[in-house]
């Protein structure tokens, strides 16, 4: 068996000589490299030319050698062998390693563990149970809240210890420790009862950011082009930007506002805390909807549902829309016609209505009644009050005299009993209705002037009502004209332009009939408990 023989990079390593040695008619040079883990040595005849009798040193000659000399433990003894065969042979040693120490293991590197999805990582995409992909849905980060730990920082760990050929120790190297930047936007800690690593904390709202070794929790979500299916559909607790338009298919979901360079082709915007801006048009349609905490503002706006808390803002023209503000609408250049528009403090219009008289609505309403909930409030409502009807049509004299039902076949009369029953139900259930709506107008907050200004003209068709009273017009009536209404004497006056008014009064815009509020009284008596509730209308759905 040969023994191997030393790389070409161990030949080529700068070494250094440590000893010679006479070991019978032969001299044995040693060299260690400058690390002090490998030795190498030479052999050959100490005279030239050698004598015939030349008698080669055995193998454990030279290792004697060595072992006299401090190297120790890390002797190739099968090498030695070799080389003593090959002497004998007649041959000559040169550069043969034979004693190689433990080289250090450095210690393991530090690390940022990421415990939320950061932007720029491998995107996920929605399969449902029938493996059906939807591309426009894409997990692409995670929102991060305040005080959320996005990752955890571990230390460098330490390393194995080496050994030397003489057999001293040699200590390992620590290793690196992660590498990362991070702005105002986080703050480095401890987690309790952790002290094996350390965290990062995020300090707002957004989502993690890295590029090379800087992190931040951007605010911002800015998205180069349109809205397609290189992000998907958006849920963003910050702001979302978008230079281009939002593509048919796409909603927008983000906290803290959102603002579109571009138009909107068919989907949803929805920012709770924050205003909506688009520098375009917006087309909605049935499934779409606008909701905004603050404000919203567009050039064009067609059959959109919007719900804002504050202004809605319209430059151009707002068409065959349902509009809800609970302040104003303002389109003072522009043109609003068709659908419906619900705002408590008041609208200003360049031109109202259309030359085709296309019917067109303006409520002055409480900030209650400006909202989604208290019209499918009303919707839930109606709906009660047409299956009672229905029941009671059906069920006949039966509703008044149930004694007749002893008179019925027993399973005529078990479905009679049935309807009776779901009679009941329906009845209590509007009563639970009825007290809702009467509370939520009692707390409505609705303006101390109801004003509609119209800039242009204003055209038959166009309805502005409060309540019971409506104004209109069989003409074109020019402007520039305010049209008030007098909460004395429940009549609408129409004179000069003044400006709207955003003031509020903390009084219902009309206070409820004496049937609403025995209906509500009643309701406090009868009303089931909530789980009750949940019950009847689901059993009425």
């Amino acid at each position: 068996m040969s023994a191997p023989n030393q790389s070409t990079s161990e030949a080529a390593e700068e070494l250094k000589e440590v000893f010679q040695k006479e070991v019978g008619s032969y001299l044995l040079k040693a060299h260690i490299s400058s690390d002090n883990l490998k030795v190498f040595i030479d052999v050959e005849p100490a005279t030239q030319p050698p004598p015939a009798d030349l008698i080669a040193p055995a193998a454990e000659e030279l290792e004697k050698v060595l072992l006299d000399a401090g190297i120790k433990d890390c002797l190739q003894i099968i090498v030695l062998a070799d080389i003593a065969k090959d002497l004998k042979a007649g041959k000559v040693c040169q550069k043969r390693r034979v004693a190689k120490g433990i080289s250090p293991v450095s210690g393991k590197e530090g690390k940022l563990v990421y415990l939320v999805k950061r932007m720029g990582a491998p995107r996920e995409i929605r399969v449902d149970e029938y493996g059906i992909a939807d591309y426009s849905i894409l997990h692409i980060f995670d929102n991060i809240v305040p005080e959320q730990i996005v990752a955890r920082i571990y230390p460098p760990k330490p390393g194995q210890a080496g050994r030397d050929v003489y057999g001293k120790e040699i200590i390992a190297p620590l290793g690196e420790p992660a590498k990362y930047k991070i702005d105002s936007t986080l703050e480095e800690g401890e987690e309790s009862g952790h002290s094996e690593y350390r965290i990062l904390r995020s300090k707002q709202n957004g989502f993690l950011y890295q590029e090379g070794e800087n992190l931040k929790v951007q605010h911002d979500l800015v998205v180069g082009g349109d809205l397609d299916y290189r992000f998907g559909s958006l849920d963003f607790i910050g702001k979302v930007v978008v230079s281009g338009d939002v593509m048919p298919g796409f909603n927008i979901n983000s906290r803290d506002g959102i603002e579109v360079k571009g138009s909107v082709r068919g989907g949803s915007l929805v920012s709770t805390h924050g205003p909506i801006k688009v520098d375009g048009f917006v087309y909605g349609g049935v499934n779409s909807r606008v909701i905004s905490g603050q404000s919203f503002t567009a050039n064009i706006v067609q059959e959109v549902n919007a719900e804002i808390k504050g202004d809605i803002t319209v430059i151009k023209e707002a068409r065959d829309s349902m509009l809800r503000s609970e302040s104003a609408l303002r389109i003072e250049k522009g043109h609003l016609y068709g659908g419906r528009t619900l705002v408590v403090c008041g609208a200003e219009c360049g031109i109202l209505g259309s030359e085709v008289q296309t019917p067109t609505l303006v409520e002055l309403v409480g900030d209650m009644e400006a909202t989604v909930a208290f019209s499918q409030l009303k919707i839930r409502m109606n709906n009660h009050v047409k299956a009672i009807e229905l029941i009671k049509l059906h069920l006949g004299p039966f509703v008044e005299d149930r004694k007749k039902l002893e008179s019925l076949r027993l399973e005529h009369r078990m479905k009679m009993e049935a309807l009776l029953l779901k009679l009941e139900k329906l009845e209590k259930s509007l009563k639970v209705l009825e007290k809702r709506k009467v509370d939520l107008l009692l707390s409505a907050r609705t303006s101390n002037v109801k004003r509609i200004n119209v800039i242009t003209k204003m055209y038959p068709g166009v309805q502005i009502i409060v309540r019971e009273s409506i104004f209109k017009t069989e003409q074109i009536l020019p402007g520039p004209i305010s049209i008030d209404f007098d909460l004395a004497t429940s009549q609408f006056v129409s004179g000069p332009l003044k400006p709207l008014e955003t003031s509020y009064k903390d009084e219902p815009i009309a206070p409820p009939t004496q049937e609403e509020i025995s209906a509500s009284e009643a309701a406090k008596e009868d009303s089931p408990p909530q789980t009750e509730e949940k019950t009847e209308e689901k059993e009425d759905k």
